[in-house]
């Protein structure tokens, strides 16, 4: 039994791994989609192909691994850090975040100089950053410059 378990699980290995290959040589292929972007790039810039590729993959997992840290920074705050973060980065005021979150503005103010440290500026600074994730507050609708909550 652990025999057959094993070639199936090879023979699905094998299945996914020939899919991945089809999906790459389609958008991989010069007459493909990513081929099209880069001879019109390679044109446009009068650059080669494979040196756009390399600043365009290059550039794509530095992004990538500034997001990876961002979400390891994000999850690393408490819930109400987080929820104070995310009203931060939507320029609400202390004021205006405490009156959302049913506490004091002082209170605001100790949870983004607890944020600080784990977002290694001001929470305010990190906004772009961390914003540039994706990450929102779950259950929380944004208020208008007035206070008062959007419906």
């Amino acid at each position: 039994m652990g025999k057959l378990k094993s070639r199936l699980a090879f023979w699905v290995y094998l299945r996914r791994a020939l899919r991945s290959l089809i999906f790459a040589s389609r958008i991989m292929h010069p007459g493909g989609e990513i081929g099209r972007a880069l001879r019109d790039l390679s044109q446009s810039e009068l650059r080669p192909e494979d040196e756009i590729a390399i600043d365009l993959l290059t550039n794509a997992i530095a992004r990538h691994q500034a997001a990876e840290e961002n979400l390891r920074r994000w999850r690393a705050l408490t819930p109400r850090e987080q929820e104070v973060s995310a009203l931060t980065c939507l320029n609400f005021t202390n004021v205006q975040i405490a009156d959302h979150l049913t506490i004091s503005p002082e209170t605001v103010k100790t949870h983004i100089a607890m944020c600080s440290p784990n977002l290694s500026c001001t929470a305010r600074m990190s906004c772009a950053r961390i914003s540039a994730t994706g990450i929102s507050v779950p259950g929380r609708r944004p208020m208008s410059s007035a206070g008062n909550a959007k419906n």
